[in-house]
């Protein structure tokens, strides 16, 4: 019997080019003469999917903003996280999406900056991204800082879930909120290969088996 699950809608994307469906003798989707199509009768079976799964928006949103009162453990520069080598990892694992900006006190571009950065903080805030933007002293944190492979300032990196890479997008208000609003959104779909990975996928995302 099959699994059931709270807490996250999984959206799935079956893809399959041709389909044969055995029950009703029907067959659609891109035709081609040459092309054999794949006999359908069963969702669970044969399955590659693209994988969409997000937690209530509004429990996500609420757990975010809730870390202010961490006990101190977590500081905050007006809608900006200030992390340091004692909560940076549980903060990131927890939050599913933080911007990073690594900067020195000293450093010109990074003084620059920082009213972008807080500015878009607060946008990302009132319109309800699911995303946090955080920002780690490089100075007081070298230990971190050289784990994290960071190589100037301010040096942004992304974290999606707990895993880290490189910011692409630009250094202006607009183009930082557009950027973070796209990833927050196209880094919750993952692919997955059969229904066991998705069943992974979704406690992983925070989903709770129901008791019945």
């Amino acid at each position: 019997s099959g699994r059931i699950f709270m807490g996250v809608a999984l959206f799935l994307l079956v893809q399959i080019s041709l389909i044969h469906d055995v029950r009703t003798e029907e067959s659609y989707g891109d035709f081609d003469d040459d092309a054999e199509p794949e006999e359908y009768s069963d969702a669970s079976e044969n399955l590659f999917l693209t994988v969409g799964a997000t937690r209530n928006r509004e429990d996500d949103l609420e757990d975010v903003w809730a870390m202010r009162s961490w006990d101190g453990e977590v500081q905050w520069d007006d809608d900006v996280a200030l992390l340091n080598g004692r909560n940076f990892h549980r903060f990131v694992q927890q939050v599913p999406h933080v911007l990073v900006q690594f900067y020195a006190p000293w450093c010109g571009h990074c003084q620059k900056f920082e009213p972008v950065y807080r500015r878009a903080a607060s946008h990302l805030r009132m319109e309800r991204v699911e995303a946090v933007l955080a920002k780690v002293d490089a100075m007081a944190e070298p230990q971190l800082t050289r784990e994290l492979d960071v190589a100037g300032f301010p040096s942004l990196h992304w974290f999606a879930y707990g895993a880290q890479r490189s910011y692409g997008g630009g250094r202006r208000n607009e183009t930082l909120v557009n950027w973070v609003t796209y990833h927050a959104r196209a880094d919750a779909v993952r692919t997955v290969s059969c229904m066991r990975e998705a069943e992974d996928l979704l406690l992983e995302m925070g989903a709770e088996e129901a008791v019945l």
